[in-house]
């Protein structure tokens, strides 16, 4: 693909819900991107997801460099054709999304605007268990918090903490015991399979089957590309998406 086109770069292409070996290539992508001192080229190909945000990162920390993503449906004949007509126009950062259809549209960050009049009423009550990992602490505990509160949703909350040794996460369960709500906190890795079946087992046992998700997991280690080990981006990337393995997705 590259004799076609001027300049010196490189291109990744990522398969659907990549696992740990893709994301590898990904942070080495990444990281030769910012070894160069000449202006590059650095393409993503993805398919439904995968690594534009590690992209977007990256055209912030270099914006010397021109990043280029580019989402297509997997197996579609015109796949080349899109991408290469992709990078042809590509300045600072680049994202297009590509339909089955053919129909491009570009990703756009805008402000939601909150407003309670005439929003449709949530589709969760007291007989649904709502799954909320990373749920006792932070902005998932809060969100679970404010949604149990509204709704009246049972909640099976899933993070790393001990409440005998993490004394925020102590202070929070105490608060979801005084609104009264119907709540069972579990300490599991949602990265682990074998933790996150038992603690489902031990959910479906207390509470009922799980009927919404909520995924909140996350880590929070701030530090830039060119500071990170493979292993620091591994274990930040994979708790987003390679989490709940013992589940279809």
């Amino acid at each position: 693909m590259c004799e076609h086109l001027p300049g010196r770069g490189g291109l990744l292409c990522l398969p659907p819900y990549p696992h740990k070996l893709y994301l590898s290539l990904l942070f080495q992508g990444v990281q030769e991107v910012l070894k160069q001192e000449e202006p590059c080229s650095f393409v993503l190909v993805q398919h439904g997801g995968g690594g534009a945000d590690v992209a977007r990162t990256l055209a912030l920390e270099a914006p010397q460099h021109t990043v280029c993503v580019v989402d297509v449906p997997p197996g579609h004949p015109q796949i080349v054709d899109w991408v290469l007509a992709e990078i042809r126009t590509a300045h600072g950062y680049s994202e297009a999304v590509y339909d089955a259809q053919g129909k491009r549209s570009v990703p756009v960050l805008q402000l939601f605007p909150l407003t309670v009049e005439n929003q449709d009423p949530l589709s969760l009550g007291p007989t649904d268990v709502l799954l909320v990992t990373g749920g006792g602490k932070g902005i998932a505990a809060e969100c679970a918090l404010s949604l149990a509160i509204e709704t009246g949703v049972r909640l099976a909350l899933l993070g790393r903490s001990h409440p005998s040794s993490d004394q925020e996460l102590a202070d929070n369960l105490k608060r979801f015991s005084t609104s009264e709500i119907i709540f069972h906190y579990i300490s599991a890795d949602v990265t682990n399979p074998e933790q996150v079946q038992r603690a489902i087992g031990e959910i479906e046992q207390t509470l009922g089957p799980v009927t919404a998700l909520l995924h909140g997991a996350g880590t929070n280690t701030p530090r830039l590309l060119n500071a990170l080990t493979e292993k620091d981006f591994l274990q930040t990337i994979s708790t987003k998406v390679e989490s709940l393995p013992a589940r279809e997705r």
